[in-house]
């Protein structure tokens, strides 16, 4: 895509050099979209570096940033995790990794942030809680810079404006889900399962995994294709994963190890998340 000046015609491969072009050379002012929306009084600014000083100025809101240095990957992914755990939110992708000279960019905004657009036609009511969209901004986020030698630097703003720290509102986590996955692939009645849940989170510190319900279940059974017979699990971890559960529960066990991805076992530092590993030894016959 190109831009062009609609007075000298000349053109330009990005809309900021051509702005640019307007100004020096015409002297014309392009007005800026204000797309940053406030979540306290609904101001609209050109950038977020304008709507945190409106945050400052207008409602006393002071944006905390600070950076962070991780050795590395997993060590960041385990403190994001502790991160979303201890204040009830969650960091999601903005957008895709952005690559420079000797590393690799992510941005990460807080998933209550943005406006609320319905992906269907409107047959089905809205839940009763409402939408996880603040239809604002929320100033929370996280910018990943991951070098090629493994270190992370990190630029976390921890403050959230314009919602609560709401359960209903976030969502199982991925090993959350997989892990439930196995067990109604494993054949282990809704019931069974919702038991075993309640009966396991026993601790005093609030998780989302604390309401779930039987649509949950529905949902992720659903979401993975456990009700089809013919295809077991279409996520080929899950389908390892549950078989795993389903030897090691029966009246022989086979499997002396497991670690799935992207999984952090403390008691075997020299494992990667990203490693996986599987070892199966059944009794000789002579």
């Amino acid at each position: 895509m190109i831009f062009q000046c609609h007075v000298c015609d000349k053109v330009y491969p990005k809309k900021g050099n051509l702005n640019r072009h307007l100004l020096e050379v015409h002297g014309l002012q392009i007005e800026q979209k204000k797309l940053f929306v406030c979540a306290l009084c609904n101001e609209r600014s050109t950038s977020e570096k304008c709507l945190f000083e409106h945050l400052r100025s207008a409602h006393e809101v002071d944006v905390k940033c600070e950076i962070l240095h991780f050795s590395t990957t997993d060590e960041f992914q385990k403190w994001k995790e502790e991160t979303e755990q201890t204040t009830l939110s969650k960091f999601v992708k903005r957008r895709g990794s952005h690559a420079k000279v000797d590393s690799e960019v992510v941005s990460y905004i807080c998933h209550r942030s943005g406006k609320f657009v319905s992906r269907g036609k409107n047959v089905r009511c809205l839940k009763l809680q409402g939408s996880s969209k603040i239809d604002a901004l929320c100033p929370a986020k996280m910018r990943v810079d991951m070098k090629k030698n493994g270190t992370c630097c990190v630029k976390y703003v921890s403050t959230h404006v314009g919602h609560k720290s709401e359960l209903c509102h976030l969502q199982l986590t991925k090993r959350e889900r997989e892990s439930i996955a196995a067990d109604i692939a494993s054949g282990i009645p809704f019931s069974v399962i919702l038991d075993k849940i309640r009966d396991t989170v026993v601790d005093s510190n609030l998780e989302r995994i604390r309401l779930i319900t039987r649509q949950d279940l529905h949902n992720i059974d659903q979401s993975y294709n456990l009700s089809f017979k013919s295809v077991r699990h279409h996520n080929d971890a899950i389908s390892v994963e549950a078989w795993v559960n389903e030897v090691n529960g029966g009246d022989s066990p086979c499997v002396l190890f497991y670690k799935p991805q992207d999984v952090v076992l403390d008691s075997y530092p020299q494992l990667k998340r990203s490693d996986f590993a599987l070892i199966i030894m059944n009794k000789a016959r002579y």
